[in-house]
């Protein structure tokens, strides 16, 4: 499916979330410093406040 979608993003489910995703680093964090991971981003996923980076070309 990866590879599916990375040659052809048009075929990328619309239907689905990975919210799951977002939580891979503090997970990662935790486990190898044993230290909770305290980070809040600039800009909250949920609002969409970063519109100037929805506009950015992926290479």
């Amino acid at each position: 499916m990866y590879e599916k979608v990375l040659y052809d993003p048009t075929q990328m489910p619309k239907d689905l979330t990975f919210e799951e995703l977002l939580y891979i680093p503090s997970e990662a964090y935790e486990r190898k410093t044993g230290k909770q991971y305290d980070y809040t981003p600039a800009y909250p996923i949920e609002t969409y406040n970063n519109q100037a980076g929805w506009t950015e070309e992926i290479e």
